[in-house]
């Protein structure tokens, strides 16, 4: 059986560098350069210890492409994959004794969320979510951020929502035009009665009992759906479109999975999932924002549909490694390494000393300008 572009199982675990800064834009590039890949960015939070960073993909080609970016995003970040057969290492598995709570973010007013990207000379918006997320002993929160490639043709759908400067906002009742709803729905009902003339004078009593339950059933719902897909998007206000449009744009969900034993209780992990995910409110912009969704399940298969479709200057906002400066307490920072000498520097020009960064004792050499 073929996987589903959801199911992932790929798992890598990312450690933060030290004297990270201006984590936020390194990640949009990275973002930049995803944009397309089916992946998942995970942070999890546990009681003991600080925040962690996951990357997951539903292939080993697939992690090892967003690594590449990463590594090329934050050089000194450090990747460390994480054995299949290891569940007891992947924070969002929910173990035999365990339960899950997930609550996904939807977005506040109509369909396209508009989130704050510039956070320029401003604290992580991160930090205040991963604050919120207070998880007991045995608990642990984790925040999923799921990408994949935006729909064909997102860009000019979205350019055309675009209200002129100074429209009035439109009227979900005003005249829009001759529609074809009525003359359907006159030309459905004319030919249900000839039909139901045809079972009266033949006696088709209980075809003609069913054929009446049917049209004062099916008849209201076939007319909403009707509606609902002639129904044209409402517009966008300009700088929400210009905003959308000014980076790639990528399909996306955001979900909080609240995990702990079942002692934990479903109630107190609803209340931990939907007090994290509220957390969210800080990304809201003028032009809308997220909201939690009811609480839920884990799903046996997720979803394949990504609800949210985001540029990839917001989704730096919502997932990035931490920096230095403000980042939350026990963020597991990388150590010193050794690196071998730039290609070159080992075999020409005024000799300085030996490298046992690959393990053996290879001279390295100044180039002769220096």
């Amino acid at each position: 059986m073929s996987r589903s572009r959801t199911e992932l199982s790929y798992l890598a675990e990312v450690v933060a560098p030290r004297d990270l800064e201006a984590s936020v834009a390194s990640a949009r590039g990275m973002f930049g350069a995803l944009a397309g890949e089916s992946i998942s960015l995970e942070i999890a939070t546990g009681a003991a210890g600080g925040p962690r960073w996951y990357v997951r993909s539903g292939t080993a080609s697939g992690l090892d492409r967003a690594l590449a970016q990463l590594r090329a995003a934050y050089p000194q970040a450090r990747a460390e994959r994480i054995a299949p057969d290891r569940a007891d290492l992947d924070p969002a598995r929910v173990l035999g004794a365990e339960q899950a709570i997930v609550v996904g973010l939807r977005p506040s007013t109509g369909d396209i969320p508009s989130l704050r990207s510039d956070w320029r000379n401003e604290p992580s918006p991160l930090t205040g979510v991963l604050a919120r997320a207070a998880p007991r002993e045995d608990e642990r929160v984790v925040c999923r951020l799921t990408l994949g490639p935006a729909p064909a043709g997102a860009a000019g759908r979205l350019h055309r929502r675009a209200a002129p400067a100074g429209a009035p906002r439109r009227e979900p009742a005003g005249d829009t035009g001759p529609s074809p709803v009525p003359l359907v729905g006159a030309l459905a009902i004319a030919a249900a009665g000839l039909l139901g003339r045809q079972w009266y004078l033949d006696g088709e009593w209980a075809l003609l009992l069913a054929g009446g339950i049917g049209a004062f059933v099916g008849l209201p719902l076939a007319g909403a759906l009707a509606m609902r897909m002639l129904r044209s998007p409402e517009p966008l206000p300009p700088r929400v479109v210009e905003q959308k449009l000014g980076s790639p744009l990528v399909s996306a969900s955001l979900e909080v999975h609240a995990i702990g034993w079942h002692d934990s209780g479903p109630e107190r992990l609803r209340l931990l999932a939907r007090e994290t995910a509220a957390a969210y409110g800080a990304y809201d912009s003028a032009g809308g924002g997220l909201r939690p969704a009811a609480p839920r399940a884990p799903r046996r298969r997720p979803d394949r549909k990504l609800p949210l479709l985001l540029n990839t200057a917001e989704l730096a906002g919502l997932w990035h490694l931490p920096d230095q400066a403000g980042a939350p307490a026990g963020i597991r920072r990388t150590t010193a390494q050794r690196l071998p000498p730039a290609p070159g520097h080992a075999a020409r020009g005024a000799r300085v000393g030996t490298s046992d960064a690959d393990g053996g004792d290879a001279p390295v050499h100044l180039p002769a300008p220096l």
